[in-house]
């Protein structure tokens, strides 16, 4: 009954008790006489923008804190449910968007938007130091692969109590966060920060390090292991020629471009010829297009659907073609 709740919650409504002439909190004492002096929040149900998040972001909230400029507890609203919110908030396919009830009356709030602005705006300002988490159980989790899953579950294991190592195969954590989206889409920076926040809360993480005999972490010590190598892997076209030299394969492409190989001159580095052809219309493909413009390639695309009906973004197509990418729509592939 202290009220302090009142203070601090961001959300105004109508004041029905005072005929909706003055606006109240969502967290509000039904009468100034109530008995017994409690508070009580009014919601109605989930938000159709958290129900579209598999991650169940808690947009609403963090856009009030947001309106109200309280920016690191907006912030702090995000990572309750995502951390990773400046990734996220540069790459996400925004499902929220797509439910936003502010779609009824003109368009959706971009949110995906809102999340990069103040996660920008955080961490403009010098880095807070995070406290480690509370160990609270002898058990020992091992975790392979330091991705998006294998990260999240590290910070959970490892404030539930947990003691938790993480093992990465690559000389870089954050897995295809990391190895497979550019760096002109997703600056390295962003993703340590995140990346480093996790391990800042006690997890080990040992990078360099493949596991190939699950019997050798129970015998040192684990209870338990979680897999979680991700899928690095891209699908090579059964067409004639697609295993030539000078044929590779996406995710590699992206892979290699992203831990420097291309800008190094030596006999085992990738080489490519000065003109590129991309077959696939989709965001991965685009991706790998304009990549290779930034090495200085002349770039083309060919991929099966018409311009309408290609399967990755529109803006992705416009910002393609305005790099200078030419695409040639309604193509077929038979032999390399």
């Amino acid at each position: 009954a202290c009220g302090d709740c009142v203070d601090v919650c961001p959300i105004l409504i109508p004041d029905n008790y005072n005929e909706g002439l003055i606006q109240r909190r969502a967290v509000y004492k039904l009468y100034p006489q109530a008995v017994p002096n409690a508070f009580a929040i009014e919601k109605r149900g989930i938000a159709p923008c958290r129900d579209a998040c598999p991650a169940g972001q808690r947009a609403q909230g963090y856009i009030a804190l947001i309106r109200e400029g309280r920016w690191q507890d907006a912030l702090r609203v995000i990572k309750m449910d995502n951390p990773f919110p400046g990734i996220c908030g540069r790459i996400c396919n925004h499902r929220c968007e797509e439910a936003c009830n502010r779609k009824l009356v003109d368009e959706a709030v971009n949110i995906r938007a809102l999340k990069r602005f103040v996660t920008d705006k955080v961490y403009r300002e010098p880095r807070q130091p995070v406290d480690p988490a509370e160990r609270l159980y002898h058990e020992r989790i091992a975790i392979i692969g330091a991705g998006p899953c294998g990260l999240t579950a590290a910070q959970d294991l490892v404030n539930a109590g947990y003691g938790v190592t993480v093992f990465e195969a690559m000389p870089v954590a954050g897995g295809m966060l990391r190895l497979g989206v550019p760096e002109y889409r997703l600056p390295t920076d962003i993703i340590e920060r995140e990346v480093q926040d996790i391990i800042d809360l006690g997890v080990d993480l040992q990078l360099n390090y493949q596991v190939d005999n699950l019997d050798d972490l129970f015998d040192e010590g684990f209870q338990a292991v979680l897999i979680a190598v991700g899928a690095h892997e891209g699908i090579r076209l059964p067409i004639p020629g697609a295993n030539l030299n000078g044929v590779v394969i996406n995710t590699h492409f992206l892979r290699d471009i992203r831990l420097g190989k291309y800008e190094v001159e030596s006999s085992d580095a990738p080489t490519l010829g000065e003109k590129v052809l991309v077959l696939g219309g989709g965001n991965v493909a685009i991706d790998c297009a304009r990549s290779a413009v930034r090495l200085g390639k002349e770039v083309q695309m060919a991929c099966l659907e018409d311009k309408e009906n290609m399967p990755s973004h529109e803006w992705e197509v416009l910002a393609a073609e305005d790099e200078g990418i030419l695409i040639h729509n309604s193509r077929t592939f038979e032999e390399i």
